[in-house]
């Protein structure tokens, strides 16, 4: 297909289910998501006058939390020539519709305890052991359960004073509708969408703006939009 043609069938609203399956149910995010598309064609033209016939492509991130990999909706645009290869996942990754993954980093973890270390082998067992049963509820599609093991997960950051904050404030704004976990120097939160804008606000007042991102949950891997 040529520039123009994808840009007026975006513009007419031929791609707003395609929009709508990849971005969430959100008319704004739609709307945002087509001026993204029609700016990268327009810098992809700039940069190539030449290329007349294209091929489009919503290339998402995959983030790993729990040992789990998402698919987001913090994607990459790509345009290619009509005559490039170019691969991508088409598989489907678990998927919590209507969450987002709210990432916090919350500042370098203290050394572990004495009595920490003798136990962690025994804790990385058990550690193991949960995330096994975390696959098999999103598996069987029990959002429920899949919660209440990630919220039962070991703290490693325990004794980073700043993560033990965040991960209380946390679970305390989800109040059960969610769940946060804790690894490192990182706080991931699963938390429902139309509340993530009041959580980055909570967040904030522990962290810097450049430590926080927020990206929604998709189910698909990469696609290709085709007339």
């Amino acid at each position: 297909m040529t520039i123009k043609d994808f840009i007026s069938a975006l513009s007419g609203g031929y791609f707003d289910g395609k929009l709508h399956e990849l971005y969430g149910d959100s008319d704004s995010e739609m709307l945002r998501n087509r001026i993204r598309y029609i700016d990268a064609c327009e810098k992809f033209s700039k940069a190539n006058p030449e290329c007349s016939d294209i091929r489009v492509f919503s290339v998402p991130t995959v983030c790993n939390a729990s040992g789990i990999d998402f698919f987001t909706t913090h994607d990459e645009i790509k345009i290619i020539s009509a005559d490039e290869n170019f691969s991508y996942r088409t598989d489907v990754l678990h998927s919590i519709q209507g969450y987002s993954l709210c990432i916090s980093s919350v500042g370098f973890a203290s050394e572990m305890p004495e009595i920490n270390i003798k136990y962690r082998a025994v804790v990385l067992k058990n550690e193991k052991n949960r995330r096994i049963a975390e696959n098999e509820a999103l598996e069987f599609g029990d959002i429920a359960e899949f919660f209440r093991l990630i919220n039962e997960s070991f703290m490693y950051t325990l004794c980073n004073s700043t993560a033990m904050t965040a991960v209380v404030i946390s679970r305390e704004f989800l109040n059960g509708d969610g769940a946060v976990t804790a690894e490192d120097n990182t706080v991931k939160a699963f938390v429902p969408s139309y509340l993530a804008d009041d959580y980055r606000k909570i967040m904030l007042s522990l962290i810097d703006e450049e430590n926080f991102c927020s990206m929604n949950i998709r189910n698909t891997g990469g696609y290709e939009f085709t007339l």
